[in-house]
Protein backbone atom coordinates (compact mmCIF):
# COMPACT_ATOMS: atom_id res chain seq x y z
CA UNK A 1 0.00 0.00 0.00
CA UNK A 2 3.13 2.58 0.44
CA UNK A 3 4.45 1.67 -2.69
CA UNK A 4 1.21 2.76 -4.36
CA UNK A 5 0.68 6.07 -2.21
CA UNK A 6 4.46 6.85 -3.21
CA UNK A 7 3.17 6.31 -6.77
CA UNK A 8 0.31 8.39 -6.88
CA UNK A 9 2.13 10.70 -5.43
CA UNK A 10 4.73 10.86 -8.09
CA UNK A 11 1.79 11.15 -10.99
CA UNK A 12 0.08 13.83 -9.03
CA UNK A 13 3.58 16.13 -9.03
CA UNK A 14 3.52 16.41 -12.59
CA UNK A 15 0.29 17.69 -12.62
CA UNK A 16 0.61 19.86 -9.53
CA UNK A 17 4.03 21.46 -11.70
CA UNK A 18 1.59 21.98 -14.47
CA UNK A 19 -1.09 23.65 -12.48
CA UNK A 20 1.86 25.95 -10.82
CA UNK A 21 2.98 26.96 -14.40
CA UNK A 22 -0.43 27.88 -15.40
CA UNK A 23 -1.74 29.65 -12.17
CA UNK A 24 1.96 31.66 -12.53
CA UNK A 25 1.16 32.47 -16.06
CA UNK A 26 -2.67 33.73 -15.21
CA UNK A 27 -1.31 35.87 -11.92
CA UNK A 28 1.45 37.39 -14.30
CA UNK A 29 -1.07 37.94 -17.30
CA UNK A 30 -3.02 39.61 -14.50
CA UNK A 31 -0.70 41.86 -13.45
CA UNK A 32 0.35 42.68 -17.00
CA UNK A 33 -3.47 44.25 -17.44
CA UNK A 34 -3.36 46.01 -14.28
CA UNK A 35 -0.21 47.55 -14.91
CA UNK A 36 -1.81 49.01 -18.81
CA UNK A 37 -4.73 49.93 -16.85
CA UNK A 38 -3.42 51.52 -14.33
CA UNK A 39 -0.75 53.68 -16.19
CA UNK A 40 -3.61 54.44 -18.85
CA UNK A 41 -5.50 56.06 -15.86
CA UNK A 42 -8.56 53.25 -16.11
CA UNK A 43 -10.72 51.81 -13.34
CA UNK A 44 -8.46 48.75 -12.40
CA UNK A 45 -10.52 47.46 -9.58
CA UNK A 46 -12.11 44.39 -11.54
CA UNK A 47 -8.61 43.86 -13.02
CA UNK A 48 -6.86 44.58 -9.20
CA UNK A 49 -9.62 41.37 -7.64
CA UNK A 50 -8.65 39.39 -10.40
CA UNK A 51 -5.24 39.97 -10.21
CA UNK A 52 -5.54 39.08 -6.39
CA UNK A 53 -7.87 36.16 -6.54
CA UNK A 54 -4.93 34.52 -9.34
CA UNK A 55 -2.50 35.52 -6.10
CA UNK A 56 -4.68 33.63 -3.85
CA UNK A 57 -4.90 30.27 -6.20
CA UNK A 58 -1.03 30.45 -6.67
CA UNK A 59 -0.39 30.18 -3.25
CA UNK A 60 -2.44 28.00 -2.32
CA UNK A 61 -1.03 25.83 -4.92
CA UNK A 62 2.54 26.53 -3.41
CA UNK A 63 0.82 25.54 -0.15
CA UNK A 64 0.19 22.12 -1.25
CA UNK A 65 3.33 21.95 -2.96
CA UNK A 66 4.54 22.12 1.14
CA UNK A 67 2.44 19.93 2.52
CA UNK A 68 3.45 17.63 0.34
CA UNK A 69 7.27 17.48 1.37
CA UNK A 70 5.78 17.34 4.33
CA UNK A 71 4.03 14.51 3.93
CA UNK A 72 7.17 12.99 1.84
CA UNK A 73 8.87 13.48 4.98
CA UNK A 74 6.56 12.04 7.37
CA UNK A 75 6.80 9.04 5.40
CA UNK A 76 10.30 8.91 5.32
CA UNK A 77 10.68 8.89 9.15
CA UNK A 78 7.78 6.35 9.46
CA UNK A 79 9.88 4.37 6.74
CA UNK A 80 13.15 5.07 9.30
CA UNK A 81 11.25 3.33 12.38
CA UNK A 82 10.31 0.34 10.39
CA UNK A 83 11.97 -2.58 11.36
CA UNK A 84 12.47 -4.24 7.72
CA UNK A 85 12.07 -1.25 5.69
CA UNK A 86 13.55 -1.44 2.08
CA UNK A 87 16.46 0.75 2.09
CA UNK A 88 16.00 1.15 -1.74
CA UNK A 89 13.02 2.36 -1.43
CA UNK A 90 14.23 4.43 1.44
CA UNK A 91 16.77 5.72 -0.53
CA UNK A 92 14.58 6.42 -3.41
CA UNK A 93 12.10 8.28 -1.00
CA UNK A 94 14.90 10.53 0.20
CA UNK A 95 15.81 11.59 -3.26
CA UNK A 96 12.61 12.49 -3.97
CA UNK A 97 12.59 14.47 -1.42
CA UNK A 98 15.63 16.06 -2.17
CA UNK A 99 14.45 16.92 -5.51
CA UNK A 100 11.07 18.39 -4.57
CA UNK A 101 13.01 20.61 -2.05
CA UNK A 102 15.16 21.62 -4.75
CA UNK A 103 12.41 22.94 -7.21
CA UNK A 104 9.94 24.09 -4.82
CA UNK A 105 12.87 26.68 -3.61
CA UNK A 106 14.26 27.39 -7.25
CA UNK A 107 10.32 27.71 -7.70
CA UNK A 108 9.98 30.38 -4.83
CA UNK A 109 13.61 31.85 -5.29
CA UNK A 110 12.00 32.58 -9.52
CA UNK A 111 8.47 33.88 -8.32
CA UNK A 112 9.85 36.27 -5.45
CA UNK A 113 12.13 38.18 -7.99
CA UNK A 114 8.90 38.29 -10.70
CA UNK A 115 6.89 39.42 -8.04
CA UNK A 116 9.01 42.59 -6.85
CA UNK A 117 9.62 43.34 -10.57
CA UNK A 118 5.92 43.26 -10.69
CA UNK A 119 5.40 45.26 -7.87
CA UNK A 120 8.02 47.91 -9.22
CA UNK A 121 5.69 48.14 -12.22
CA UNK A 122 2.61 48.61 -10.47
CA UNK A 123 4.42 51.44 -8.43
CA UNK A 124 5.73 52.81 -11.68
CA UNK A 125 2.43 53.12 -13.15
CA UNK A 126 0.66 54.25 -10.20
CA UNK A 127 3.32 57.43 -9.88
CA UNK A 128 2.80 57.73 -14.48
CA UNK A 129 -0.67 57.48 -14.40
CA UNK A 130 -3.06 60.41 -15.99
Amino acid sequence: MFALLVVASLSLTGIDMLAREEAEARLDDAVRSYVVAVGAGLDARDLERAMSTRAIALHAIYERDRMRQIDLAIDIERLRATPAADPMELHRLEDELGALRAAREACLFRRTATELQQQRAIAAARRHAP
